[in-house]
């Protein structure tokens, strides 16, 4: 509350002053009254009241050089001169002192509250202007001082003003409200005394789809630059999170991620050679980069670096003409404004990509060259992933294309034909079952011993003996 002394000579205007109007509705309390001048200055130096309401003429010392003789002293207050002379005289000297309001006796009530509420706005308006002015200075000059008179300080970054209703909101939490400008931008200066505000509730009044960058609640006796600092950095996550409320409650910047960048990298270039879960590769790759917080810059170089990782990955694994992915799509990638919009541009060009290889390893009889290959070289030690790796595709789609013109694995195709060969040489030949076993593409006797029992349901030894029965049988 502001102080407010009263000093005049009629006891019925001291004592009709206090109860007027309601004071404290205005933001003042009444904390003494003077019958004269010499008095009044006695009070105004040990209450220094922030409003003086004095008569002019009085004995001893008049209202116009009680005030003078005040403001000599170094006392700073308002003063509004109340007299029931109308002449000019009283008026111009009372300007010329500085005096807020000259009100004519008998008081006014309307005319008193008017000269209250204008005071009000003045103070405030110096105030505001005062605040503005060391705030500049601390945010985004060079004063390290600490803000004197506030427990906590928050800082909101918009690109346009906040609707007045929401000031009005903020400001009913008790929360004063300090608007700064700075290159292009609007910064909402939060100040109180009491225990922060709850972030929460200033987020919700925010607009929906909404820029707004804020610091979130700290203590105001430091060096109020790190609310700059901070904006600057959180502006630099709306390229990732654009037109959006961003604070540090909701982002950390060290993040767990499941997956590392090199496992969705292979996961998501393994799915475009193979054209199979795409919409999930892309997803967990999104994923990885909302959870590390790259800044632009950095995301857009590695988006770029991977895209084209992905491209010759591709030109390894698939005879395909693919020269018009690697000529424009980099400026792509360099002109989106978001990473919504990059994510676009990349998941449909990928997806695109992966169609056109698709339909290239779909017209290429790849098979009959394997199955033919297989067929001469089963001796050899020979995997999916080998076979991969000569004819220069992904084993994981290739497995799903042998298996889809075979009917089998690849394993499995491989296992018939050795045991074939090897039951083949047992009727033929007098090898040693260990030597068969390395002929067909087995180094462990034991483990071709077993193999042979669960292909055929009967030993090595078992089948040579019951071929020589049949033929012994037949005459052959």
């Amino acid at each position: 509350m502001k102080k407010v002394l009263v000093v005049d000579d009629e006891q019925a205007i001291r004592e009709g002053l206090t109860y007027l109007i309601d004071w404290a509705s205005y933001g003042y309390e009444i904390i003494g009254t003077a019958k004269n001048g010499k008095e009044g200055l006695q009070l105004i130096g040990e209450k220094s009241p922030d409003l003086v309401i004095t008569d002019i003429k009085m004995p001893q010392l008049n209202g116009l050089d009680m005030i003078k003789e005040a403001k000599k002293l170094g006392h700073s207050v308002q003063a509004i001169a109340l007299s029931g002379y109308s002449e000019f005289e009283y008026a111009k000297k009372a300007i010329q002192l500085d005096f807020f309001s000259y009100l004519l006796k008998p008081i006014d009530e309307e005319e008193l509250i008017d000269s209250l509420e204008r005071l009000n706005q003045q103070e405030e308006s110096v105030h505001t202007v005062s605040l503005q002015h060391q705030l500049v200075n601390k945010l985004f000059g060079n004063d390290a001082i600490p803000l004197t008179g506030y427990q906590w300080v928050n800082c909101l970054r918009t690109r346009q003003p906040l609707e007045e209703k929401v000031l009005t909101k903020i400001k009913k939490m008790q929360v004063e409200i300090i608007s700064l400008s700075h290159y292009g931008y609007t910064y909402q200066v939060l100040l109180c005394t009491q225990p922060e505000a709850p972030q929460t509730i200033i987020k919700k009044l925010m607009k929906s789809g909404q820029e707004v960058i804020a610091t979130g609640w700290i203590e105001a006796n430091q060096n109020l630059g790190v609310l700059y600092s901070e904006i600057n950095y959180l502006s630099r996550l709306t390229f990732l999170f654009p037109n959006q409320y961003i604070s540090p409650g909701r982002f950390s910047r060290e993040k767990p991620t499941e997956y590392s960048h090199q496992e969705v990298l292979q996961q998501l270039t393994k799915s475009v050679v193979t054209a199979e879960h795409l919409k999930e590769a892309f997803a967990d790759y999104a994923t990885y980069f909302y959870t590390k917080l790259p800044f632009e810059e950095d995301l857009k170089w590695q988006i770029n670096q991977d895209y084209h990782m992905i491209i010759r990955q591709v030109k390894a694994q698939a005879t395909v003409d693919i020269q018009e992915f690697t000529v424009t799509f980099s400026t792509e990638i360099f002109e989106a404004t978001t990473f919504e919009e990059l994510l676009k541009r990349f998941t449909s060009q990928l997806t695109r990509l992966s169609a056109i290889v698709a339909e290239s390893l779909n017209n290429i009889d790849i098979i009959s060259e394997i199955l033919h290959y297989v067929n001469g070289n089963y001796i050899e030690n020979l995997s999916l992933k080998t076979i991969a790796e000569k004819f220069n595709y992904n084993s994981a789609y290739l497995g799903k294309k042998f298996r889809r013109e075979t009917g089998k694995s690849f394993v499995n195709y491989l296992e018939g034909i050795r045991m074939e060969k090897a039951a083949s040489l047992l009727t033929t030949s007098n090898l040693m079952v260990y030597e068969i076993s390395e002929q067909v593409g087995y180094k462990n006797v034991d483990y071709f011993y077993k193999k042979f029992r669960q292909y055929y349901k009967i030993s090595p030894n078992e089948y040579r003996s019951q071929d020589k029965v049949e033929q012994d049988a037949t005459g052959e």
